[in-house]
């Protein structure tokens, strides 16, 4: 068998589908900024606002299944490793099919304040939601008897 390339169309093909690829990455990453290595949403948020630590990673860019994200939490540390394995297909307009697989991590200090045995996490449509409470900090005040 044997393979005839047209040195006139196949300079321009990859010539697209390079621009395809990187277009449409610089379009993913469109209103986000770089923050600690990571693409974060400017949305970002750390409290839940009912007294409940949050952090939220924004894997719209990152399409992952929830079976295929990992989190840890090392104690020693205080830090939460989340990572993840993200798979697209797409097909661009010279009918090129693009496979990508990215493998991501993150690493998340926990404030000393959190309490990490109350740390729980769920996906709400493509954001990873990480909640926990905060530690009892109660004072005992002795009020002298007034009698």
């Amino acid at each position: 068998m044997s393979f005839v390339i047209n040195t006139e169309t196949i300079g321009p093909m990859i010539t697209q589908m390079v621009s395809d690829i990187t277009g449409s990455v610089a379009q993913d990453l469109q209103g986000c900024r770089r923050t600690a290595g990571f693409w974060r949403n400017p949305g970002f948020d750390r409290s839940a606002g009912d007294g409940k630590w949050k952090e939220t990673i924004d894997l719209t860019y990152l399409p992952t299944k929830q079976e295929d994200i990992h989190i840890k939490m090392e104690q020693e540390s205080n830090t939460i490793s989340v990572s993840g394995k993200s798979e697209t297909n797409k097909t661009n307009p010279a009918d090129v099919n693009v496979f990508s697989t990215h493998v991501w991590s993150k690493q998340i200090k926990l404030p000393k304040e959190v309490d990490s045995k109350t740390l729980s996490a769920k996906m709400v449509s493509d954001i990873l939601v990480l909640t926990a409470d905060y530690k009892s900090q109660e004072i005992n005040i002795e009020i002298p008897n007034l009698d």
